[in-house]
């Protein structure tokens, strides 16, 4: 085993751990042997991974205002973990999720709030960020950063003032 091998299974393993899905960390980690990461998970968890279908973006995650709240906090921490600012739509193509600063968040996030996000809300709200599958803006009222997409009644307005968000 070389350095590499260790390296990804060292991710795939801190991965897991965390809770995040199977197929994510075989994208993040590199690991194609889905065999050996439900290994893990089982090893790590007691039990199997969580089956099922994959949401399509962060907005399934969303049910009230603080769900919106919580997704925003760690979008916001993991911006500031990771420097990142917003990315052209040019840049988009070339995104790869920093699977360290992911991690990071998802610690701090829970020493912060008392509790973790579910790592996975976490990772679609930075990739739909990222990928501008929703909007992190800016409150008009309150100042305050929260993800928009218009087609939920929890993502249309700010969580925290409850402001209608108008691009």
């Amino acid at each position: 085993m070389d350095l590499k091998n260790f390296q990804q299974i060292q991710i795939a393993y801190d991965l897991i751990r965390s809770g995040l899905r199977i197929p994510l960390v075989s994208s993040l980690s590199g690991i194609d042997n889905k065999r050996l990461l439900r290994g893990f998970w089982h090893e790590i968890h007691g039990n199997g991974p969580v089956p099922g279908k994959l949401p399509e973006s962060v907005v399934s995650y969303i049910d009230d205002f603080y769900s919106a709240i919580q997704v925003a906090s760690f979008v916001g921490f993991y911006q500031r973990i990771y420097k990142w600012d917003k990315v052209s739509p040019e840049k988009v193509a070339r995104i790869t999720m920093d699977v360290s600063t992911l991690l990071k968040t998802h610690e701090q996030y829970a020493v912060m709030w008392g509790q973790p996000l579910d790592i996975n809300a976490g990772y679609y709200a930075i990739r739909d960020v990222a990928c501008e599958i929703v909007l992190f803006v800016k409150c008009i009222n309150c100042g305050a950063e929260f993800l928009y997409d218009q087609s939920k009644m929890h993502t249309s307005k700010c969580p925290y003032c409850k402001t209608l968000y108008l691009n």
